[in-house]
């Protein structure tokens, strides 16, 4: 369990001093870790980079042995991180057991401070003792037999259900999710959605055996693709990666690839084709440096612009689709099949939909109205299913008003 406690920066980690009273740090930034101790109990602990209060906390003995031990009763080990701390005698005062890597300056001032009495034998052998506890219970020491074969598919399963169980959702409005039954085919925007972010930089990253993508995740799920939309990005981000270079970048957080430009016509385009548009934005981060405020926390101009182009087009703008299904009666002999017709005309419009179909108007295939007024006003951008209306004795219309050629397509198909 690490970093042991109020780790909350990579600036200047080494020589950050949190200052904070001692409400605000028990019940909020120890909280969580007092769970974990109670409730897993850890074998190790790992202390933090900074100072509390003026004192490092790998030499903070309130820190790693009253609150830590003594209050939430951990029986395990405690390591420094890697050269942290400053004074070697007062980490193993405060309980630290290990320090880690090792150093001989290290070496050399506990020994002096033994002989002088500054550093009890008992501290020494106390922190001894629990690096000797953690031995005994590992599995090597157990005999447990080497292998190179590690069960995976256990590993992957702990990993993803860790990872649904962490995630947060903020806002859910319209019941968006779980996805409705209907949907299928998803337009899948934003560079993240194809540049997959699986770890961070330095100690943030672990070389895993494979890592399943957002795509490849919808996939799996029974979702549909657009593979128009996703070669546009792929082939976008392959010539930007190429620009950069890379071995500038290996223990620290690369640059952030500016979003792909979207055309409106493309957009409109992948709204009449799909059910649904799912945007990605990402970012990245590591070890030795933080994120900054503007365009990174902060949303960037170039995010901004897609999340206004899509949501714009795919909920106002999509071309909505009117089939008209007319069904030709005889009044003078309505029972008669032999008088029945079945008609489809399919009619296209975008933004500019008129708010009357009026008599004589013409489609785009052609194909003229009949002799009445369609009124729309009451059923833009709803889904209105089953509305009639009347248009002389001999015809029944049915209009269907629907975002999405693909799922007018599959309603046709039930009409059928």
């Amino acid at each position: 369990m690490k970093h042991f406690a109020v780790n909350n920066q990579e600036t200047n980690r080494i020589a950050n001093d949190a200052i904070l009273s001692p409400r605000a740090m028990r019940e909020i930034y120890l909280k969580g870790f007092e769970m974990v101790v109670k409730e897993a109990n850890p074998w190790t602990v790992m202390s933090s980079y900074n100072k509390i209060n003026g004192v490092y906390t790998s030499e903070s003995y309130d820190l790693l042995t009253t609150i830590l031990r003594k209050e939430w009763g951990y029986q395990g080990m405690v390591v420094t991180d890697w050269f942290g701390g400053r004074d070697a005698v007062g980490q193993v005062q405060a309980g630290n057991d290990l320090l880690m890597p090792g150093k001989i300056r290290q070496q050399d001032s506990i020994r002096q401070a033994l002989k002088t009495g500054k550093l009890s034998m008992a501290d020494v052998d106390r922190n001894v003792r629990r690096v000797l506890e953690l031995i005994l219970k590992t599995p090597r020491f157990k005999g447990y037999p080497y292998s190179e074969q590690p069960d995976l598919k256990a590993h992957a399963s702990v990993t993803r259900e860790a990872a649904a169980e962490g995630m947060i959702l903020l806002k859910n409005d319209g019941k968006t999710l779980p996805l409705a039954a209907d949907v299928r085919d998803i337009a899948v925007f934003g560079n993240t959605s194809y540049q997959f972010i699986a770890g961070g930089t330095g100690s943030g990253d672990v070389e895993e055996a494979y890592s399943v993508s957002l795509e490849e995740g919808l996939t799996g799920a029974g979702f549909i693709l657009d593979k128009g939309l996703k070669q546009h990005y792929l082939d976008y981000i392959r010539a930007e990666e190429a620009k950069i270079d890379w071995k500038k970048y290996n223990h620290v957080t690369p640059p952030r690839i500016v979003e792909c430009t979207l055309d409106e016509g493309l957009i409109r385009r992948k709204a009449e084709e799909t059910d649904m548009a799912m945007i990605t934005i990402g970012r990245n981060a590591g070890e030795y440096s933080d994120r900054k405020v503007k365009d990174d926390f902060e949303l960037c101009a170039d995010e901004r612009e897609m999340l206004e182009k899509v949501t714009r087009i795919f909920h106002q703008e999509v071309s909505f689709w009117l089939l008209l299904f007319a069904c030709e009666t005889s009044a003078q002999s309505p029972s008669s099949a032999g008088d029945q017709a079945l008609v489809f005309i399919v009619v296209q419009f975008h933004r500019e939909l008129p708010r009357q179909l009026k008599s004589g108007d013409e489609a785009v295939d052609g194909s003229v109205f009949g002799n009445a007024v369609l009124g729309i006003d009451d059923l833009e951008y709803q889904p209105a299913f089953g509305f009639l209306q009347h248009l002389n004795q001999s015809f029944v219309a049915v209009l269907y008003f629907l975002p999405g050629y693909r799922k007018l397509r599959r309603s046709v198909e039930a009409v059928i």
